[in-house]
């Protein structure tokens, strides 16, 4: 039996795990060899005790805890008669069989609960899982907005919002222009220059150095459509768009030594704490984002994060932030996604969250030492399926009556995985406490088996636990 001196967590968190090794093996100085005398202790009854033994006393270190040869054969092993130890093995056995068979059943369904949630969010994506808004609206004999219009819409309104920050920014640096002149011009007719302070610049003053045409507006540019050839056909009604289309894509700010203190200490989230449809508090670190930074990288409720970095399989891991931490800002481990006001953001994480299922996000990643990569700049341009903005809200409300009902299975078969766990314990507490098996009167004695043990002693035997 081979234990290892550092230990691997199993019923207690202190216990290494014991292993049965048939046939020729080999170990390094990391791990002990245990090797009863023979007709002692059958190696079962050895291996299953030193699975529930509590180590605590008997392990050395503080971040790497060890145990040593010496603390190892100290270890005191409760000694029942021969007999009894084969009687409360295969006791053990027989439970631990049915037990088996028990989490083996809990485990499939587990795993067809996660299926069965992949192929929920997979057809609500397609079109599949609710009554399309063309269809109820030829059976109610009235008109919808079909998501062409709906995606015309938002264009149009990125474009108007973008015209208005850009003349925003002539303005300002007309009137910038304009300011330098009046103050030249004062510095000229004043024998001691002007204070460097902010004067009234009227329009008609800095009105010269705007545009005197709509050349400017030339400069937007309008989002690329994806390329629809590869891309599966929608239901009626729908279109596709990418993803920078239908809201806004952000990394987060860097981490640094600069920014480990100062005097705008704030929380952020980072990939530990960014779960499926999660947002895990039990670790939330700070760092310090002046004003200006905490601005551009503050969250808001119902931003999306994804994960930048992180095993492929599970690359992208999306949820909403729904001000589980006040005030706080993101790393750039993460990509916001913050939706544009004519898209339900619920119906844009669910979308996500099957692109994740189908390793649609892996497929844009760059993979380094089993680490993939998904940036900010592949991620805005990944295929976006838009329905109708009132198919949008029916699809969000089914997915979620469904997973309501799943989720509660999901936690039904993790209680009863616990329970299991807590099972194997108490069975091993019963045997090694002599309450698993009846006790024998003819057995021999526990006293005439550990007197033959020592007997049988020769030599100094290294792997001995009497």
């Amino acid at each position: 039996m081979l234990l290892g001196e550092d230990g691997a967590p199993f019923l207690d968190p202190f216990a290494p795990k014991a292993y049965t090794v048939t046939g020729k093996s080999w170990v390094n100085n990391h791990a002990h060899v245990l090797r009863p005398f023979p007709d002692t202790i059958p190696i079962s009854y050895l291996r299953y005790y030193l699975d529930i033994f509590d180590y605590r006393d008997y392990v050395t270190g503080t971040t790497r805890l060890k145990l040593n040869q010496a603390r190892m054969s100290s270890i005191p092993i409760p000694l029942a008669p021969l007999n009894e130890q084969h009687r409360i093995v295969e006791a053990i056995e027989t439970y631990f069989t049915r037990l088996d068979a028990a989490e083996a059943a809990l485990r499939r369904a587990q795993a067809r609960l996660a299926q069965y949630k992949s192929a929920l969010l997979r057809a609500a994506c397609e079109g599949r899982l609710v009554p399309t808004e063309a269809e109820l609206a030829r059976q109610a004999g009235r008109t919808y907005e079909p998501a062409d219009d709906l995606l015309a819409k938002i264009l149009k309104e990125r474009r108007a919002k973008w015209e208005a920050e850009e003349w925003a920014r002539l303005v300002e640096r007309a009137k910038q222009r304009a300011l330098a002149d009046a103050r030249k011009a004062d510095e000229q007719a004043s024998a001691e220059p002007i204070d460097d302070a902010w004067l009234d610049v009227s329009e008609t003053a800095y009105a010269k150095y705007l545009p005197k045409d709509e050349k400017w507006k030339a400069k937007y540019q309008e989002p690329v459509q994806p390329d629809v050839a590869g891309l599966p056909a929608l239901p009626e009604g729908w279109c596709w768009a990418t993803v920078k289309t239908v809201g806004k894509v952000q990394l987060g700010r860097q981490r640094a030594p600069q920014y480990h203190s100062g005097s705008h200490m704030r929380p952020y989230l980072r990939v530990a704490n960014v779960f499926e449809d999660r947002i895990d508090t039990s670790d939330v670190l700070e760092m310090n984002f002046d004003p200006g930074e905490y601005e551009k990288y503050r969250l808001n409720y119902g931003d999306i994060l994804l994960n930048e970095g992180q095993s492929p399989e599970l690359l992208g891991r999306p949820a909403m932030f729904r001000d589980e931490v006040p005030n706080a800002c993101f790393q750039n481990t993460l990509i916001r996604f913050q939706s544009d006001a004519l898209i339900d953001r619920s119906y844009a994480l669910y979308l996500f969250r099957s692109y994740m299922r189908q390793g649609r996000f892996r497929q844009e990643a760059q993979i380094t030492t089993n680490i993939a990569h998904l940036s900010a700049g592949r991620f805005a341009e990944i295929e976006f399926p838009l329905p109708p903005i009132g198919e949008q809200g029916r699809i969000t409300a089914e997915l979620e009556q469904r997973f309501s009902f799943v989720d509660a299975l999901e936690k039904s078969l993790a209680a009863n995985l616990a329970r299991v766990v807590r099972l194997r314990q108490a069975i091993l507490k019963r045997a090694f406490s002599g309450q698993l098996v009846p006790q024998v009167v003819y057995d021999e004695p526990a006293a005439a088996l550990l007197a033959r043990i020592r007997a049988s002693r020769t030599g100094d035997d290294k792997t001995k636990l009497m």
